[in-house]
This record gives structure tokens, sequence and C-alpha cells, in this order.
């Protein structure tokens, strides 16, 4: 009769104690072996790796019994491997499942959810260079309107951007004599910060002579940018240019004027004034 073996209480407790620590390692082995799978494995390497595997153990079969292969024990016995053991299946095993777990894990529960996204839009809106409060703002395919604020700004959140490439907005904005609209195309991308500049329809000469600075002679060919998109032109053989420009007499536009072989300038200017504006030859 086989007596069961009594350890005492202590040995007892070290024994739970290291069991216990074991199974802490081995399940902080599994999880660390799940988290280096989902950071690794890629649904090309899962489809790559299951079909070698899956490969391997079916061809195995037939080749061991056909090829016996021969394993030599520690006591020096010859042991014949005429199948795969269940540690080497269950290894396999496992492999396989740390391959699909990555699959499982991020496969979408709904289409809904994996399509859900929210643009955020945000920007100002200027009529003739200053903010714009009160302005309608739509976006074509979205339901609602809004509306800039007291500084002209704007912003809002939609998720009805998802089936469309770009966004259309519209800008409305209705005076007593007229009602101005801006319609124009913004990719899904670049939908924060804008800069949506209103023109009304007055609009004034910019006219005037571009010279050389010191021997004030005409420069012939160069190119004046009036800022905001309000107008552009260039001089004529005797260095004078025109051009219709969007405002209102008096206002100040940032201008720029630019010529090969001289230095470009940047300067304030009044519309509905005209101009002389020196440039100064490159050195």
């Amino acid at each position: 009769m086989i007596q069961k073996v009594q350890y005492p209480p202590y040995q007892r407790g070290l024994r739970w104690l290291l069991f216990t620590l074991a199974g802490i390692l081995c399940f902080g082995a599994l999880l660390d072996a799940i988290v280096n799978a989902l950071s690794l494995v890629t649904e090309g390497v899962t489809y790559i790796g299951t079909a070698i595997i899956v490969l391997s153990w079916i061809v195995s079969a037939p080749m061991l019994r056909t090829f016996v292969a021969e394993w030599r024990t520690k006591d020096g016995q010859k042991v014949r491997i005429i199948r795969l053991g269940d540690m080497i299946k269950g290894g396999l095993a496992g492999v396989l499942i740390l391959l699909w777990v990555p699959q499982i894990i991020d496969k979408p529960k709904d289409d809904s959810q994996k399509l859900t996204q929210i643009y955020t839009v945000s920007g100002s809106v200027f009529l003739d260079g200053t903010p714009l409060p009160d302005a309608k703002i739509t976006l074509t395919g979205v339901e609602g309107e809004w509306h800039s604020k007291k500084n002209g700004t704007f912003h809002f959140q939609s998720t009805d951007l998802l089936s469309l490439d770009s966004a259309r907005i519209i800008i409305t904005y209705t005076m007593p004599s007229e009602t101005l609209y801006l319609d124009t195309a913004v990719a899904k991308t670049n939908l924060q910060a804008l800069r949506l500049h209103l023109n009304s329809t007055k609009t004034c000469v910019v006219d005037g002579h571009v010279i050389e600075e010191g021997s004030g002679r005409p420069v012939v060919g160069a190119r004046i940018v009036l800022g905001e998109k309000r107008g552009a032109g260039e001089t004529d053989s005797i260095g004078y240019f025109q051009i219709i420009a969007a405002g209102k007499p008096d206002q100040q536009v940032e201008t720029t004027v630019t010529h090969e072989g001289y230095t470009p300038r940047t300067l304030g200017v009044t519309l509905s004034k005209q101009l002389k504006i020196p440039l100064s030859r490159k050195r």
C-alpha cells in the first residue's frame, strides 16, 4: 500500500508559491505572444503562414511513412518516427491560433462602425478683406446650415462627408442691394483653417507707373499683383499699368511688384489712387 507523503506546511506553501509564479509567467508569456502577434502579423503573413503549416502537416504524414526517420534517445535507444507527435501538433496549433488572433480582433463588428469618422470644418469668411459676420455656410450633400460669428469665424462637425471625394462649400451673404455667393471645392483633408473671401460687385481702377529707382526709367513688363485675388496686371512699353480691382475706393491693399533683374517689392497701396512704384536692381 502506497502511503501519501505528508509535506510540512512551509513546504506546501512554498510549492504553491512556485506553481503560482509559474502560472503568472506562463500567462504573461501568452499575453506577450498575443501582443507581438497583433503588432507584427499582417493579413498576408496570416494567410501565408497558415498555408505553410497546413501543407506541412498534410505532407508530413505520407513522407514519414515512406522515409522512416530515426531518433536516438538519451539512453541510446533508437526510435523510429512514423508520425507527428502530440507535442508537435499542439505547437503547430498554437502557432495557427496566434496567426489568426490579429485578424479576429481587428475585424470590425459591422460596416457602420468601420465607416464612422467625424470631419471638422472651420475657418473665416471675409468681405473685401474684412471679417464677415452672419454669412450662411452650407455644404453640398450635407444637411444643415451654419453662420459665421461676429469675427467672421465658423466651426462645425459632420459625418455626412464620408461618401464625398471633396466638399463643396457655398457661402451666401445678403446685402441691402445684392446677394453675394461663393461656391468653392475643398479637399476633405483640408477642411480646417479655411480663409474664404467674398468680393462685392463694387470695383475701382488702380493705375500708375513702375520706374527704376535712381534713374527714373520705366520698367517694362513688371507684374503687379493686388492681394487677396483682387486683380493683377503688367506694365506696358512706358511702364504704365491699369488694373480693374475688386474693392472699395480708398481701401488699403497689399500689393506685390516683381520683375526679373529687380528686387521684388511688397507695399500697401490705396485703391483708386494713381501710383508710382520704384524698383531697385538686384546686385
